[in-house]
């Protein structure tokens, strides 16, 4: 077949999920008027395949290109700040590579297709009778999150989330266009001065902002007039500076692009790796050029008072009103160590679907 022939089978295989996401809107909208638009941009992908299947049946016409919804770009590997934009409280990042191990990746397809179920279908539910939750999240008592938008992959302090396919699933997002952005938590990341964790999350805002410019290029104008309508947002508290400078701009965005209520945009996922504020043993070792000494106790202390605000502050922000409210196209995926608590704290408020991730059981 061919190099050429492998990447229109992947192709295809983009374009089959779009197309099923834009027939279950189509499915699911009430008035005739819409969704008689709907079905016009479903059926929109019936010519496409037909011409790949000329293009592969050797019928001497071109590879026919996607239809496309938006201009959405790519993540770039090192994501810095978009110059038309305030970098006050920008941290840049770093898309993670792919594992050494390959192999490892590919062995969780489980959680590849539970992550792409919950990106791409509107009625998504985590199913109570998988043998992989824990009991907790059986329990009949567990609110259902009043935010869908929000996913949270915990893992066993053990295990680790280094573990799960993330390079591979975050690489099929960006491959697709549906990959907004990533932020870790990582200490001392892209070699800047170190950072205390409520100042790594107080970075959130403004660094979603930056890579939801760059992703979605043609929202950059609306971003552009919320920081001159309101520059001093930059020194707001969290949950303003998010309104402002990332939801606002969005929304207009996205009811300001003609015929918008028949026109969904495709998702733009965010990465949020929280593994870093687990209550790990670095917090009783200290890093020097010699190597690793003994940390003193009031400076273990502080840190793990500065890690426990820090998940407040997070939690905090994904159960604020102006997350909820956010275009349904916006998403977030949360990576949590068990260990945090993040993910109970999650789950007790009703903010999030929340999967606990069992390790893999390999025998000998």
């Amino acid at each position: 077949m061919g190099e050429s022939g492998v990447q229109l089978i992947k192709d295809m295989l983009h374009g089959a999920v779009r197309a099923l996401a834009a027939t279950e809107v189509y499915l699911k909208m009430k008035g005739k008027y819409e969704s008689g638009k709907v079905e016009f941009k479903a059926t929109l992908w019936v010519p496409y395949f037909q011409q790949c299947q000329d293009y592969i049946s050797g019928k001497g016409v071109d590879k026919p290109s996607m239809p496309a919804s938006s201009r959405r770009i790519r993540c770039p590997p090192h994501m810095v700040a978009h110059p038309e934009l305030s970098t006050i409280n920008f941290l840049p990042m770093d898309l993670p590579e792919p594992s050494v191990n390959s192999e490892a990746e590919h062995d969780r397809g489980d959680l590849v297709r539970l992550v792409s179920e919950w990106v791409f279908s509107s009625s998504f539910q985590l199913d109570p009778s998988n043998s992989t939750l824990n009991s907790d999240l059986n329990s009949p008592q567990t609110p259902k999150p009043s935010n869908r938008n929000i996913f949270c992959l915990v893992s066993e302090a053990e295990s680790g989330l280094n573990s799960l396919p993330i390079a591979r699933l975050m690489d099929c997002l960006n491959e697709m266009g549906y990959l907004g952005g990533y932020f870790s938590f990582a200490p001392s990341r892209n070699n800047l001065p170190a950072r205390t964790s409520q100042r790594t999350v107080d970075a959130l805002p403004m660094t979603l902002t930056h890579q939801a410019c760059t992703v979605e290029a043609d929202a950059l104008q609306s971003f552009i007039k919320a920081f001159a309508k309101d520059p001093g947002a930059v020194n707001e508290n969290m949950e303003k500076r998010f309104e402002v400078l990332f939801a606002s701009p969005l929304r207009a965005f996205v009811t300001g692009r003609p015929g918008f209520a028949w026109k969904p945009l495709d998702p733009m996922v965010f990465v949020l790796d929280c593994n870093d504020l687990a209550d790990t043993s670095w917090l009783m070792e200290s890093h020097t050029n010699s190597g690793k000494e003994r940390s003193d106790p009031e400076d273990v202390a502080t840190r793990e008072k500065d890690r426990r605000l820090a998940l407040a502050r997070l939690v905090e922000w994904a159960t604020s009103r102006v997350v909820r409210t956010l275009p349904g196209h916006v998403k977030f995926l949360i990576l949590a160590n068990k260990k945090s608590g993040l993910g109970n704290s999650l789950r007790d408020k009703g903010a999030a679907f929340v999967y606990e991730v069992q390790p893999i059981v390999s025998y000998v």
